[in-house]
């Protein structure tokens, strides 16, 4: 069969090599041009945020390439995320590249796509699909709109990764087949590998390869042939589980459960494909698309059984590769589904190529002995209506407030959307439209915590303290109610507001709860530091502070709390340390200032401490303590003037003297 597939092959095949050099030239020129202005783009501040300028630090140092291997794809110390630690070590390259710019993560998302378009192209040939039309089908899948989420949305690189290493890593098992270099086997291991730790679903590859193998060449007697493969899939896989089960907590990710919910999935995929209408990055189950794909898939099944075909099996192929990685990724259950969305459009990247692959073969299998022209003239239309539909949706991706906006328009009952778009509002102080925003999303979800908090933050801002406790203990309370959304930052705020309205015994408790889930939060042991220290217990305030301290040692505040309560504690030493350390980090932090000056005056270093009180008012010229306390250090060097007048402007900005002078 392989001889006269062969044969036939050629014979469809655009002579000369100069045709597949226009064709490799336009399958790079079309897509880049089309996704160009992507570049541009912003973070989303949906989940690339959390995994880039959070880890910025993490991920700007090189030497933590192997550490990469030891994290999630979130890098959290809890470990509750995925496992795709090439994805990590393609992010530290960017951040080496383009010191954590947006654009360069943009970039290398355009890039790794143009390069799985090209290795699509090259695999189609393999696979006996005719030049032309494996070059329409490459040109077709890379301006198709459902994979612009995965090209456009930073965090969609793991399905870049696994598309491009899953396509790479069987052309070059073909090669292999042909060849039996031994460098092939070599590449075809290592390219295996960087697809499954680039994302767990790449474990299928193998069935696809041996389906390949015995059923589409007919070698089922020659099996021995893949014990070499065989022996570097197993360890590769289990290496990956491995290294997944040491590093990564695993508990609630998968379910059975998760599986049933997300079937609609498969359907909905295949309608989108065909029809590209209704796209959204972050997109809820819509009936006509579930029973659009649903008709799809049966009618395609009926005409595929009664084609009389040669290569039906490698249309099976397609379909196997298509079924063979989505199935697995619907069992993981994704956070949130409550409030914000039902799938992402971006895992269907890497199952897509299976349709193409089945399009591919069945368009060569029609069309034979039909020139290219009847080709081009149905093509051509559909990729422009295509391309047009992509570069219109890419744009959602722009920035965060674009974005949100976008989930909002497709599903006006986006809690999740409603908050953060919120949040935006929040950051530009619109304050209307930002309380317009959580009060939807809790009037879509009145127990998701998170809108609470925000509207918690928002009167907080606007200095109304009553407002902003009553907002904070309740998203305190629905963060228990609804665990997915459960964070430390509502301990962290609420506790804050206590704080701000003097309630600090209320302030302990709340925060010795929170300290009990989030043991390693420096934010709340450094809040009970403040409660503790307004208690007078100075003591137990150093010890919190110094726990605060340990885990970040550049927080300005952090020291000069600690500085405080060990002034208070008359260990004048251990505080002028703190308040020295504040400085080097904060040069301009006024408290710092104060308290050190203080500090100084009770070490008898009065010049010393009037130079701290004098920048003090420089920064701050309505300062009564500062004032006073300056004319102390003048009284003490017998600079009777100088005090008087100083005591006279406490006396103006409202200072109240703790003892006559």
């Amino acid at each position: 069969m392989s001889k006269i597939t062969e044969k036939r092959r050629k014979s469809f095949t655009v002579k000369g090599k100069t045709s597949l050099y226009y064709y490799l030239a336009l399958l790079v020129i079309v897509p880049l041009i089309l996704n160009w202005k992507v570049i541009s783009y912003e973070f989303t501040t949906s989940d690339d945020t959390t995994i880039i300028e959070n880890n910025y630090g993490f991920l700007s140092d090189l030497n933590n390439v192997f550490k990469a291997f030891e994290k999630d794809n979130f890098l959290s110390k809890e470990g509750i995320g995925y496992y795709r630690p090439v994805q990590t070590v393609s992010f530290m390259i960017d951040t080496q590249v383009g010191n954590g710019k947006a654009n360069v993560y943009h970039f290398s998302n355009l890039f790794y796509h143009i390069l799985t378009v090209i290795v699509f192209f090259l695999l189609l040939r393999k696979l006996w699909v005719r030049d032309d039309i494996s070059f329409f089908i490459s040109l077709l899948f890379s301006v198709h709109p459902l994979l612009t989420d995965a090209i456009a949305w930073i965090p969609g690189r793991g399905d870049l990764l696994s598309g491009l290493f899953c396509s790479l890593s069987f052309l070059i098992f073909i090669h292999y087949n042909n060849t039996k270099n031994k460098w092939y086997f070599i590449i075809h291991s290592l390219t295996f590998a960087l697809a499954m730790f680039s994302k767990e679903i790449s474990v299928f590859l193998p069935v696809v390869i041996v389906y390949y193998y015995c059923v589409v060449l007919k070698n089922r007697l020659k099996i021995r042939m893949l014990v070499p493969f065989i022996v570097v899939w197993i360890l590769t896989v289990l290496l990956f589980f491995l290294l997944r089960h040491l590093f990564l907590n695993y508990q609630d990710l998968l379910s059975f459960k998760a599986l049933i919910r997300s079937l609609p999935v498969i359907p909905i995929f295949i309608s989108k494909l065909i029809i590209p209408l209704g796209l959204s990055p972050m997109p809820v189950y819509n009936v006509l698309y579930t029973v659009t794909g649903i008709i799809i898939f049966i009618l395609s099944g009926i005409y595929i059984w009664k084609l009389k075909t040669g290569n039906k099996s490698l249309i099976i192929l397609g379909i196997l590769w298509f079924l063979g990685f989505i199935i697995p990724a619907l069992f993981a259950d994704l956070i949130f589904t409550e409030v914000h969305f039902d799938y992402l459009e971006c895992r269907s990247y890497l199952p897509a190529i299976g349709i193409f692959i089945t399009l591919g073969v069945l368009l060569s299998e029609i069309n034979k002995g039909k020139e290219i022209n009847i080709l081009m003239g149905y093509f051509i239309p559909v990729i422009v209506i295509f391309s047009f539909i992509t570069y219109r949706y890419s744009g959602d991706f722009a920035d965060g407030m674009t974005f949100y906006s976008s989930l909002i328009n497709s599903n006006p009952k986006d809690a999740y959307s409603l908050n953060e778009r919120g949040c935006w509002y929040l950051k530009e102080k619109t304050f209307d439209l930002a309380l317009a925003d959580f009060d939807n999303s809790i009037r879509t979800s009145p127990i998701f915590s998170d809108p609470y908090n925000n509207k918690g933050l928002l009167y907080m801002s606007l200095g109304d303290h009553t407002k902003a406790e009553k907002f904070l203990a309740l998203a305190l309370n629905y963060d228990t109610l609804y665990p997915k959304a459960k964070n430390d930052n509502t301990y962290l705020n609420l506790s804050s507001e206590k704080l701000n309205l003097k309630k600090y015994e209320e302030a302990i408790v709340i925060i010795k709860k929170g300290i009990g889930k989030y043991p390693d939060d420096k934010s709340l042991h450094n809040n009970l530091g403040l409660a503790y220290y307004y208690t007078s217990k100075f003591d137990s305030a150093v010890v919190e502070y110094n726990k605060a301290i340990q885990p970040e040692s550049n927080s300005f505040r952090y020291y000069n709390n600690r500085g405080k309560a060990e002034f208070r504690l008359e260990r004048l030493t251990d505080a002028m340390n703190d308040f020295n350390r504040a400085l080097e980090l904060k040069p301009d932090f006024m408290d710092a200032y104060f308290y050190r000056g203080l500090t100084k005056m009770n070490l008898n270093k009065f010049e010393e401490s009037i130079s701290d009180f004098n920048m003090t008012i420089s920064l701050d010229s309505r300062s009564g303590e500062a004032y006073y306390f300056r004319g102390v250090a003048y009284s003490k060097l017998n600079k009777r003037a100088e005090a008087d007048k100083d005591w006279e402007e406490a006396r103006k900005h409202g200072f109240k003297e703790p003892m006559g002078e």
